[in-house]
């Protein structure tokens, strides 16, 4: 168990608000986590019902409540007040992990970057944090690209490291990803 980090609940870019999860999301969140292209490579089964949506929200305020655990914020676009997507972060010890999603409709258009590179310089805020780090399948180099853009450094290929359930049931390939604080 990750010791409490507090964390706002919102966060400012030029073009976004990243804020805290809430029932009235449950659509969106839908919207993005039903699209088996937008869920292939994600660690939770693509949607099939509005139910799952809800079950995100609450596993995220009980994240955000705890101040602890892996807390995601809505990704909104500030110019129209629409949430497209969400990226998350859990800190634990000397490290943070941060992860990721956005609706199709808004890919290749710089959205997560800016968002990533908020949710980086906060992690980087805390004295304790040393290392922030991202893995993605080795069959998804948009990822990676974007994790370059805000510094990080590929480390290393991690064999069978993970399970993708909407690629299959046996432990994938990754590429782990980090930004760390030098001394």
């Amino acid at each position: 168990m990750s010791a409490p980090f507090p964390l706002p609940q919102e966060l400012y870019t030029p073009r976004l608000r990243l804020r805290r999860p809430t029932l009235d999301d449950v659509p969106v969140v839908y919207g993005y986590a039903s699209d088996p292209v937008v869920t292939r490579y994600l660690s939770f089964r693509t949607h099939r019902d509005p139910s799952e949506a809800v079950g995100f929200v609450q596993r995220a305020d009980a994240a955000w409540n705890a101040e602890s655990g892996h807390r995601p914020w809505m990704i909104e676009e500030r110019s129209s007040g629409e949430a497209v997507g969400a990226i998350g972060m859990d800190l634990d010890g000397c490290r943070a992990n941060v992860g990721y999603v956005l609706r199709r409709a808004s890919w290749r258009q710089g959205l997560v970057p800016e968002a990533l590179a908020a949710v980086a310089d906060l992690a980087f805020a805390f004295p304790a944090i040393w290392r922030l780090h991202a893995w993605h399948d080795v069959e998804n180099p948009a990822s990676g690209r974007v994790m370059e853009k805000v510094g990080m450094v590929r480390e290393a290929c991690l064999h069978r490291y993970a399970v993708l359930p909407n690629v299959g049931p046996e432990p994938r390939d990754v590429y782990m990803w980090a930004r760390v604080r030098r001394g």
